[in-house]
């Protein structure tokens, strides 16, 4: 197959930008930009492309004899084809292609909301989608500092990653964190629901409070995000194209009643999936339920050695793969309603208590 060569800039800049916008035609955007009055390092104003609104304060520059256009200041690229960014009306971020791959040379930069982003599993995720080109929103509550240390690490490569604040426990803040993100970059095409609260408790003793806030931040915030997210208004979407993630555990498939109120979330979550894929369609709905893969509760560096390995293939579980098919299945339009076990066929290995424990006495004290 005969490549097409990438488009080289005129020294001209600004010619050459009103050469790809009357390229687009009916093959990008489906007309050209009306009453735009350019100017190189000034500002765009007009009407946009028709259909699509695309207008709104662009910034013209000229970076490295590449043509620039950028809501802010500062130019992020996006991987090895990217060669810009911008937002239209709607703070939609799309990216410019020097090398119009398939003929098309502006394309939507998805973005996707991780909670819980800034540690663990959340941290991978994050950084997994970054890396896949992903516009990500990384949510912490009490976490800030290392939430700003994975951005700075991530923008330093080049990632655009934006950091929410929210207090799961919290409809309201939950509310406003959607509405936050809508009004900023526009609707989501991906949310993972990853934090969750891991306390200790027994059915046989319950700590009510403590039960309550569990069920608030592992099943009601979850289920409260993924309706905000349908509700969002998505002219654009393709059916299948915007999904949501619940990250649930290999516990709901190999029940034990350590951990009570925690399982008892997961269990109702993992339900959910299926519940919400039906009510929600046509955003998908998926879960995904990993294994042992961190430190846990008191569990010892020895004890997690060893019991890291209790599942069917005998290795420790790869967080990155747990990370890498939450990015599957937000890219993959046709899977919904179903639950997919990362964790070394851990769900299959009977238990009648958590695997940290283990070897370990019923009562550590």
């Amino acid at each position: 197959m005969k490549r097409s060569k990438p488009i080289q800039p005129p020294a001209c800049a600004m010619a050459w930008w009103m050469r790809c916008v009357s390229s687009l035609g009916a093959e990008g955007f489906g007309g050209v930009t009306q009453g735009l009055s350019p100017k190189v390092g000034g500002v765009y104003r007009g009407t946009g492309v028709r259909g699509h609104g695309l207008a709104d304060n662009w910034r013209l520059a000229s970076t490295g004899g590449m043509l620039d256009l950028i809501q802010h200041p500062q130019l992020r690229k996006h991987g090895p084809r990217i060669e810009s960014g911008a937002t239209n009306s709607l703070n939609r971020p799309f990216l410019i292609s020097r090398h119009r791959p398939n003929h098309k040379l502006l394309t939507f930069m998805k973005q996707v909301l991780v909670t819980g982003g800034a540690h663990r599993l959340g941290a991978e995720i994050v950084r997994q989608f970054a890396a896949a080109g992903w516009r990500v929103w990384c949510h912490y509550q009490r976490s800030a500092a290392a939430a700003q240390g994975l951005q700075a690490e991530l923008q330093s490569q080049g990632a655009s990653v934006e950091l929410v604040q929210a207090d799961l426990a919290q409809s309201s803040e939950v509310e406003r964190m959607v509405a936050y993100i809508t009004q900023a970059t526009g609707p989501l095409d991906c949310l993972v629901n990853n934090a969750s609260l891991f306390e200790p408790d027994e059915g046989t003793n319950m700590d009510l409070t403590g039960a309550r806030l569990q069920l608030e931040v592992n099943l009601i915030a979850p289920m409260l995000l993924a309706s905000l997210m349908a509700q969002q208004s998505a002219p654009d979407a393709k059916s299948g194209q915007r999904s949501v993630i619940h990250i649930l555990d290999q516990k709901v498939f190999n029940l034990n009643p350590d951990y009570f109120s925690y399982t008892v979330s997961k269990l109702a979550l993992e339900r959910a999936v299926s519940l919400q894929a039906q009510a929600l369609a046509p955003l998908r709905v998926c879960g995904v339920a990993p294994g042992l893969m961190f430190l846990s509760g008191p569990q010892t560096q020895e004890n997690f050695d060893r019991n890291s390995r209790v599942n069917l293939l005998r290795e420790p579980i790869d967080p990155a793969q747990v990370a890498a098919t939450c990015l599957f299945l937000a890219q993959n339009p046709c899977i919904t309603g179903t639950t997919v076990c990362v964790d070394n066929g851990q769900h299959l290995v009977p238990l009648a208590r958590d695997v940290m424990f283990l070897g370990e006495p019923k009562d550590p004290a």
